[in-house]
């Protein structure tokens, strides 16, 4: 073992489920920030997946298995496309759904009143704030479908 990667698994505590968590610097994004030089910082499970198990093809993600983003355990990390990427978050149930959604503009029951309202979307959109394609896409169930439920 060199001495970069002795200085990367000090950082990390293994836990009961395998993962190998990051307990240093991490990006705003939540995953690890690791530093293999003095002036360079990378994404400690990219670096952890590089050194342990091989290249990462260019344009590829490496992603986590156990849905940990501070897991760097190289038997957790996996290649995949922008698309498999999605996939394997929608597949987990991970992506924000409905009011979980930061960007949006209403709540479940204001998208609710403005689906039954008989009012034109112009007056709608000036009611409850909005711009005129937001009700549009309630109106023609493009947007907000789940508050409907």
């Amino acid at each position: 073992m060199n001495k970069v990667e002795a200085r990367f698994l000090e950082k990390c505590t293994k836990t009961s489920c395998g993962c190998w968590e990051w307990k240093a610097s991490v990006f705003n994004s939540g995953y690890g920030r690791f530093s293999p030089t003095r002036d360079k910082s990378v994404l400690a499970h990219r670096w952890s997946y590089s050194n342990f198990i091989g290249e990462i093809p260019e344009k590829s993600f490496v992603c986590h298995s156990c849905d940990n983003k501070k897991c760097v355990n190289p038997k957790h990390l996996f290649i995949g496309s922008p698309k498999t990427n999605m996939q394997d978050k929608v597949i987990k149930n991970r992506q924000a759904k409905g009011e979980q959604i930061r960007k949006l503009k209403l709540n479940k029951e204001q998208a609710k009143e403005i689906l039954l309202s008989n009012s034109t979307i112009t007056e709608l959109a000036k009611e409850y704030n909005v711009s005129y394609g937001v009700v549009w896409g309630i109106k023609r169930n493009k947007s907000y479908k789940w508050s409907v439920l």
